[in-house]
């Protein structure tokens, strides 16, 4: 693992908190980390770890629209079209029209058979 890996892996066993990194980053970026560190064990094709870390912050993702359509991403990479869809389906309906949300939503309507959304 890189040094930043490292980093969020301590943050979220527990071992630090995210302001021993920056003390001014709100609570939240937690949730961001987690899918920064999700997407890292993606590159490094620790697929369990990436899908396990994911759901360990999914109910956190509701109201933000990058963060659901970042943790839809990874589930859609590592074959779970069916996890990333409700996510996709959320980030647009808090924020329609937006292309790079409608793409995301598209391509995966296609993954899980939704092929009048696509």
């Amino acid at each position: 693992m890189t040094q930043r890996q490292d980093e969020i892996a301590l943050v979220l066993r527990g071992r630090r908190t995210i302001n021993d990194y920056r003390p001014d980053r709100p609570p939240e970026e937690e949730v961001l980390a987690a899918i920064e560190l999700a997407r890292m064990y993606l590159q490094t094709n620790r697929y369990g770890d990436a899908v396990s870390l994911l759901q360990s912050v999914e109910a956190q993702l509701n109201d933000s629209p990058l963060y659901l359509d970042m943790a839809g991403t990874v589930y859609v990479n590592v074959g779970l079209p069916e996890k990333a869809w409700p996510l996709y389906q959320r980030a647009n309906e808090l924020h329609p029209g937006v292309g790079a949300l409608r793409a995301n939503l598209s391509a995966c309507a296609v993954y899980v058979g939704e092929i009048e959304t696509a």
